[in-house]
């Protein structure tokens, strides 16, 4: 329990002093994500809401008897992972995590074309890929080329038709 209000109290003052609105943005997605998780698997057990002063820790103490803690709209996917949890398939709950995360970040790397922004989005979305690869490779590895023929977007397969060409002239 101490680590977490630790954590909480940390991430706070944190929150107050980060000056780049899309690290901003990304990191109060994936507290919220992970929040709103504990949060269903806490009332899953009988507990009480998670303590927390984020917006969302208050939103679901407020809610905590309502099925979405009444973030359904700005979170269409609760439902679904209340479902997920339910049942009890952990790499299920960490793949549609990983989902909503990476869904999130393509949203956002949509609005900006070579800015600090997309770098800045390309290297978060590059660390998931990374986390992710070291749970299952297969996936990663599909997760990687996604991101990459995102990254490449009309490019994607500029070198792979040089290779041919050079491959066909020998």
């Amino acid at each position: 329990v101490y680590k977490r209000q630790e954590f909480l109290h940390q991430y706070a003052h944190f929150e107050k002093t980060l000056q780049n609105s899309i690290a901003l943005a990304m990191i109060r997605q994936i507290v919220s994500v992970g929040s709103i998780i504990a949060g269903l698997r806490r009332r899953r057990l009988q507990r009480d809401a998670p303590a927390g002063q984020t917006p969302i820790h208050k939103q679901m103490a407020r809610h905590w008897e309502h099925p979405d803690f009444r973030l359904g709209v700005q979170f269409p996917w609760i439902s679904e992972m209340d479902e997920i949890l339910n049942s009890e398939q952990p790499f299920d709950v960490e793949h549609k995590k990983f989902d909503i995360n990476w869904g999130y970040a393509k949203r956002l790397s949509d609005q900006y074309f070579f800015s600090f922004e997309s770098v800045l989005l390309y290297l978060f979305r590059w660390e998931m890929v990374d986390r992710w690869t070291r749970r299952d490779a297969k996936i990663g590895q599909i997760a990687f080329e996604k991101l990459v023929s995102d990254a490449m977007g009309p490019y994607t397969n500029l070198f792979a038709e040089e290779s041919a060409g050079t491959a066909e002239n020998k």
